[in-house]
């Protein structure tokens, strides 16, 4: 996986909240993952919730990818 392709996500996420502010898929993400501590900024609450939880998820799904593709390889 290249690296343009990694970081897809986090400008995704930031197209679709400028596109629709109030996206259901945001929406979601953020009411499913409401009992993870954040620092949540007054203007844009629902994108800071977001990309936050895409910070703190986004090493573990690495980690996952790096683990999987490595058997791969062998």
């Amino acid at each position: 996986m290249s690296i343009a392709k990694r970081n897809f996500y986090l400008p995704g996420i930031f197209i679709l909240y400028l596109y629709d502010p109030i996206s259901p898929f945001l929406n979601a993400i953020s009411t499913s993952t409401r009992n993870l501590p954040a620092v949540l900024s007054a203007k844009n609450p629902l994108l800071s919730k977001v990309m936050d939880v895409y910070t703190k998820t986004s090493p573990l799904l690495c980690f996952f990818i790096i683990t999987q593709t490595n058997d791969y390889k062998k």
